[in-house]
């Protein structure tokens, strides 16, 4: 009962005052990553990660990550399915279907990029470093290695920030292993402007321009057209935005930040 659920957070969030039961729940749902409320949820549909807006937020987080994933997908990046449930007092939660789970049952291996870099404590990484790792070690390089720059470039332009490498996994199955679906996806909502890897030489990315150029000298194969595929997904972000009933004030914030990074010369 997600109404439950989402009360429950929020009494936990408040002062703590939750029953054993639902609290197990929601401690559960902290493993998958990230530090939101959340809890494991099962419908007829399958397994899910129900996250849910929190006392603390300043912005319609909620909203703000089904519009990103959203975008992701119109820029041509693997992304989980997902979709907004409408709950009581105007409240939402984000339901984004488990893919760590295989189809038989039980679950499948992970391994987070932090893990097989072996980046521990305080680390300084580029993207670059993490293409090297998937032409390595990828069972499908060829569909990884363009799906890790499609993310650098989605990254880049929605600005999302917090692209550390616990954000980045790979998936076991029967032929190796391969890149998960994106996830954990927001604008710069912290206001940071740096991001966590490195995209050439700086933490803070460059211009669609630039890039292209990244991906050219990475051997990116048709890397000027992939830009442009994720460029003209993030430039949705108005439409987008408005369609998952984000808060106008707020989608003219992020816009700002967007389209000063899709036209940034570089």
């Amino acid at each position: 009962d997600l109404e439950t659920l989402v009360e429950a957070a929020r009494r936990l969030e408040q002062d703590g005052e939750v029953d054993q039961a639902h609290r197990l729940l929601l401690a559960a749902g902290s493993s998958p990553g990230g530090a939101r409320p959340k809890a494991l949820v099962r419908d007829d549909h399958g397994h899910w990660i129900a996250k849910f807006s929190s006392r603390r937020d300043e912005v319609d987080m909620v909203g703000l990550e089904a519009a990103s994933l959203e975008l992701a997908r119109l820029a041509g990046l693997e992304v989980p399915e997902f979709r907004l449930e409408n709950l009581a007092g105007g409240r939402r939660a984000l339901l984004v279907k488990r893919f760590d789970l295989a189809p038989q049952g039980g679950r499948r291996h992970m391994l987070s990029l932090r893990a097989l870099l072996r980046a521990g404590g305080y680390y300084v990484l580029r993207y670059a470093d993490l293409i090297a790792a998937l032409r390595r070690y990828s069972a499908r390089p060829e569909v990884d290695v363009p799906g890790m720059y499609r993310q650098m470039v989605f990254n880049a332009l929605l600005g999302n920030t917090d692209d550390h490498l616990k954000n980045f996994w790979l998936l076991g199955g029967p032929g190796g292993y391969t890149l998960s679906p994106a996830f954990d996806l927001l604008p710069d909502v912290g206001g940071r402007r740096e991001h966590v890897l490195i995209f050439d030489l700086s933490p803070n990315p460059p211009g669609p321009d630039g890039l292209a150029e990244l991906g050219r000298k990475w051997g990116v194969s048709g890397a000027a057209g992939l830009c442009g595929e994720v460029a003209a997904g993030v430039a949705r972000f108005r439409e987008i935005a408005g369609q998952y009933t984000v808060p106008q004030e707020e989608i003219a914030r992020f816009a700002k930040d967007i389209d000063r990074r899709l036209t940034r010369h570089s």
